[in-house]
């Protein structure tokens, strides 16, 4: 008869994962960057605990307690046998955000790097070490804005919004932010596309209220500041101009328009993005009945930086948009290329997306299926 009393034993919480392999034993906690490998070749079973540079992990492999290997649900996969010593990843992972500019584009990984290249070599220009989940170049490449990785919430608390010179990589200015419940927390940054001026969106500590500025890069003097919202704030390219919306996606949805932070115009609709500094794209909303009376989206409208309506181009609802000149923008949740004078897609990608992509020069980068796509337009 067998013994009663286990060799071995370890506890978990119920969303542990538990993974055999091999010889060996993944012991994952939800959520955490932890992994306990139980090793199983000896007569008496022993477990060493591990400490992941990446969070929710959901796979893992070895072929002995030594040698094995994890992945989180970005797509990250970590080679255990590294941690002593320099981490090493298999890949890149997940693309969380893409931004670009004439000859250079930024991508944020899923392992903690940006990776900067040049779109049409593809050539690797920089790798800086940061976990961003959200990226922003300037037009002519030269500042890069990066906010601290948001995906995996408290299990990555860091919420610092960084600016780096580039190609040195050198930090223009950080703005150090914690995600924790006794202070405020960055949630949303924009950068103009000259490089100068910021937007910052900072909830309270229980995120039921919200402060926005705009500084320059430097921080100092808000230029605009407002408070109770936390929608986007839209810089115009030269970011002398800001766009709010106080209610986007509604039929109450109206723009306000500022100049050097003064109120210049107010307009009917949800801003999407500038498109120039004179020439502001507005979704507008109305109510359907599709069974039930609700808002759905009913048109855009171009208006002037003084509010003055320009066009109504034919346009599918767009999410946010990156100029490719004076006719052309693109939007990455479609992403297609469309005529400004038409409202018809002049490009579209060739494969599926998952909504992360830029214009880098004369191509469009994208994300789609854990890969990176650079396609010519």
């Amino acid at each position: 008869m067998g013994s009663e009393t286990p060799s071995f034993s370890f506890s978990g919480d119920a969303d542990t994962s538990v993974i055999a392999s091999g010889q060996a034993i993944g012991v994952l906690p939800y959520g955490a960057g932890q992994v306990n490998v139980i090793d199983l070749s000896a007569s008496v079973p022993s477990v060493v605990n591990y400490t992941v540079p990446v969070a929710y992990l959901l796979a893992f492999a070895a072929n002995s307690s030594s040698q094995w290997v994890v992945g989180n649900e970005h797509g990250a996969i970590v080679d255990g046998a590294s941690l002593s010593s320099a981490t090493r990843f298999f890949g890149q992972g997940e693309a969380w955000s893409i931004a670009g500019a004439t000859g250079s584009v930024a991508i944020s990984t899923a392992i903690g790097q940006i990776l900067m290249l040049d779109p049409n070599s593809p050539t690797l220009q920089e790798t800086i070490d940061f976990s961003s989940g959200k990226l922003a170049l300037s037009t002519d490449g030269t500042v890069l804005g990066a906010f601290a990785n948001a995906n995996d919430y408290q299990y990555e608390p860091d919420r610092t919004l960084k600016f780096f010179f580039l190609p040195s990589g050198t930090v223009i200015d950080s703005f150090p932010y914690t995600l924790q419940y006794v202070s405020p927390v960055l949630t949303d940054f924009t950068l103009a596309a000259s490089g100068a001026t910021i937007g910052q969106v900072i909830g309270n500590n229980d995120f039921s209220s919200y402060a926005r500025q705009v500084t320059a890069i430097t921080g100092g003097s808000a230029i605009w500041s407002d408070t109770g919202d936390s929608n986007p704030i839209l810089l115009s390219p030269d970011g002398t101009l800001i766009a709010e919306c106080n209610v986007p996606g509604s039929n109450s949805s109206v723009t306000n328009i500022f100049k050097n932070g003064t109120l210049v115009a107010t307009v009917p609709g949800a801003a999407v993005g500038w498109i120039d500094n004179n020439r502001l794209l507005v979704n507008q909303y109305i109510q359907i009945l599709r069974p039930f009376l609700e808002d759905g989206y009913g048109g855009c409208t171009i208006y002037s930086s003084a509010g003055a309506p320009l066009s109504t181009p034919s346009l599918p609802e767009l999410k946010s948009i990156q100029t490719v000149n004076s006719d052309s923008v693109y939007d990455p949740s479609h992403n297609a290329i469309y005529s400004l004078t038409s409202g018809q897609p002049t490009w579209t990608g060739s494969f599926p997306s998952s909504g992360v992509g830029a214009i880098a020069g004369l191509n469009v980068v994208y994300e789609s299926t854990h890969s990176v796509v650079a396609e010519a337009f």
